[in-house]
């Protein structure tokens, strides 16, 4: 686990000197270019889950959510897991939001649609993953059958890079900040 973190942080430092000097510009009008062209149903889609997806709302959820997770490992009598699950689960998510403020201003990038705000790191895809992938990881551990298991992860994957491509549809970031995010 720590080799994966250690590699996330040298790839996100990369990505950040890439995002610097300005090299991912082709990168990212290839990003932009490919999801816009996407059928109407699937930029609908997407205009809806970034409503309903903010990084204001994901942390008062993941508070909301381990206070749950905590209160039921109580009436289960497995408080020790269910205090662990809530300090992974809010933990990853107040760590990245912080992350996020303390970040987005030293990188200063602008949005590609001059909206308010810096775009580099996603806050929204950096959320995304702290909220949905713990999620993922604590409801694996809770079943026996592989499938069930891949089931979570395959929908708390699903779900962090759905929020991931619809910034970039909305026109709200470069998938290098998405990558960014992801990373961090």
């Amino acid at each position: 686990l720590l080799w994966l973190l250690l590699g996330c942080v040298v790839a996100f430092c990369t990505v950040s000197v890439l995002v610097s000097r300005h090299v991912t510009i082709g990168f990212d009008l290839y990003f932009q270019k490919l999801f816009r062209q996407g059928p109407q149903i699937f930029r609908s889609l997407v205009w809806q889950m970034d409503r309903v997806i903010s990084p204001k709302h994901d942390l008062i959820a993941a508070l909301t959510l381990s206070a749950l997770i905590v209160t039921g490992g109580a009436i289960l009598h497995v408080l020790r897991s269910g205090v662990r699950d809530a300090v992974l689960f809010s933990g990853t998510t107040i760590v990245s939001f912080l992350l996020n403020l303390l970040l987005k201003p030293e990188f200063a990038r602008i949005r590609p649609d001059r909206s308010f705000g810096f775009s580099y790191p996603s806050d929204h895809a950096m959320m995304a993953f702290a909220f949905f992938i713990p999620i993922a990881c604590i409801l694996a551990r809770h079943f026996r059958s592989r499938g069930l298991r891949a089931v979570c992860w395959a929908v708390g994957v699903l779900f962090t890079l759905g929020v991931g491509m619809s910034r970039v549809v909305i026109g709200r970031h470069f998938m290098s900040d998405i990558v960014g995010g992801y990373l961090l």
